[in-house]
């Protein structure tokens, strides 16, 4: 219609340094209000500890200049993961270190702040991740202890045969959320934490194998004020929390007794089956601050 004013959209190369590649994460926060972009990217050089690989630093995008944020001591790259208002960024670093029980390299939490990078540490074992971050610095993460264990629960990061716990890191201080009674917890994904310090996940509630899933039971957990609180199911052995809103108001799926995964909204201390299209299964992956999904 010759009236309407049209948005006009243009795509921007935000280039390399000077390797083939470069990547953001895509299900996370990668850009902020003020158009800062956050990823990596592969420079032409190779890693010295694997050369099979380029060295491939952390950067931040903005103005139309790509900038390398710092490597961790003795590590070949970074990726960003969330970054939030105030160009605060976290995600994940290599140290330059083999992990004594897999032989691949660590991989560490890690913040980037003011031209400089802080290792989150661990509970003692070789990795750990930083998925969220919000506007007060609060950081939720995924960080390994030494405690063996057979479940794969944190396969997506490392195969290191030990137990992961979901983290709150405020203050300079990592916080242990713990587990419902089983040997891992996570926080459920880049958009776990809320800026009321609520962190939602996904834990194991015992050490039992599910016939139906070969694993232990997975229950959606809410973190707050210092308290894990488990959310439960609709009826089956699984669920997994994908998002939480201001208000506390948690989306994800999980299975209904006898059934495929049905997408949930948890609100107010009850699990809603929000049902599917017709077929046997959904998700419901966000929530928004007036609790559309």
């Amino acid at each position: 219609m010759g009236g309407e004013n049209h948005r006009r959209y243009r795509f921007i190369d935000l280039g390399t340094f000077g390797g083939p590649n470069s990547f953001t994460n895509g299900s996370s926060v990668v850009i902020n209000d003020k158009g800062t972009v956050v990823g990596e990217a592969d420079t032409g050089i190779p890693c010295p500890y694997l050369p099979e690989f380029p060295i491939s630093p952390a950067f931040k995008w903005e103005r139309g200049v790509m900038t390398e944020l710092p490597r961790l001591p003795g590590g070949c790259g970074g990726f960003p993961i969330a970054i939030n208002s105030k160009g605060t960024i976290v995600g994940s670093a290599d140290n330059g270190v083999f992990d004594p029980l897999t032989d691949g390299p660590e991989i560490r939490a890690v913040i980037w702040k003011e031209g400089q990078i802080l290792d989150l540490g661990t509970f003692g074992g070789a990795n750990s991740l930083a998925t969220n971050i919000s506007d007060r610095g609060q950081v939720a993460g995924i960080a390994q202890n030494d405690v063996p264990d057979l479940f794969p629960f944190g396969d997506v990061v490392s195969s290191s045969p030990t137990q992961w716990h979901a983290f709150l890191w405020e203050r300079g201080a990592m916080h242990d959320l713990g587990t419902l009674g089983g040997p891992h917890s996570g926080t459920a994904g880049a958009l776990a934490l809320n800026e009321r310090g609520q962190v939602t996940g996904v834990s194991y509630t015992n050490f039992d194998v599910s016939p139906t899933t070969g694993e232990p039971t997975l229950n959606v957990f809410l973190w707050n004020r210092n308290r894990l609180q488990r959310l439960g199911t609709l009826g089956g052995a699984f669920a997994d929390a994908r998002t939480i809103n201001e208000r506390g108001q948690i989306v994800g799926f999980t299975t209904p007794a006898g059934d495929d995964s049905h997408p949930f909204l948890w609100d107010h201390g009850s699990m809603r089956d929000l049902g599917t299209l017709g077929g046997s299964f959904g998700v419901a992956g966000w929530i928004n601050a007036l609790g559309k999904w």
